[in-house]
């Protein structure tokens, strides 16, 4: 399973334009709570960065102090940035094994202050999927604010797909992003 993991992060960086920058951690697993980082990057992560997205004034940081889980959180610092998402806004995406037909809830928690941010989840096969935004905000918080929410995965899928973008300048916190199969 993390052999295929790894496979498919090697031909996602591999192709002629890097689209994401990515660090692998067999050990760290889901690392939803961005405590395992290496040179900087949350390990297990494909992480849409300045270097990848084409344009933009953006850093994304593993950042400590403060975080509700654990002792990081992922920070969104953006001065310019496309609002179309996906690979050219600040993000980050993964892909997890899921069991066709079956129901997931996932839970993170947030903090924004300016941006406009977009998280997108849904099932994903080897060529189609269905994904959907399942949140989508301009809402300032002063405080971590928890996000819930609860995805399908269609019957012909057999990956979680989650995918969180930053749309506009502003900062953006995120951690403690927690799957559990609902069936």
């Amino acid at each position: 399973m993390i052999l295929n993991y790894a496979i498919g992060i090697l031909l996602v960086t591999g192709s002629c334009q890097q689209m994401s920058q990515v660090k692998v951690d067999p050990n760290a697993g889901w690392n939803g709570g961005f405590e395992t980082v290496k040179d900087g990057l949350p390990v297990n992560w494909l992480v849409y960065t300045a270097k990848t997205a084409g344009s933009g004034e953006f850093d994304i940081i593993p950042e400590t102090g403060g975080s509700p889980e654990g002792t990081h959180h992922l920070r969104f610092s953006v001065k310019s940035c496309s609002a179309a998402g996906g690979r050219l806004s600040p993000g980050i995406a993964q892909e997890r094994p899921a069991r066709p037909g079956a129901m997931y809830r996932v839970t993170c928690k947030v903090k924004n202050s300016g941006t406009a941010f977009r998280i997108l989840a849904g099932g994903v096969g080897a060529k189609t999927g269905e994904v959907k935004i399942v949140d989508e905000s301009r809402l300032s918080d002063s405080e971590w604010r928890a996000v819930s929410f609860n995805v399908p995965v269609g019957a012909e899928f057999e990956r979680l797909r989650l995918e969180v973008s930053v749309l506009s300048p502003g900062t953006f916190l995120i951690d403690d992003i927690l799957v559990q199969e609902l069936n």
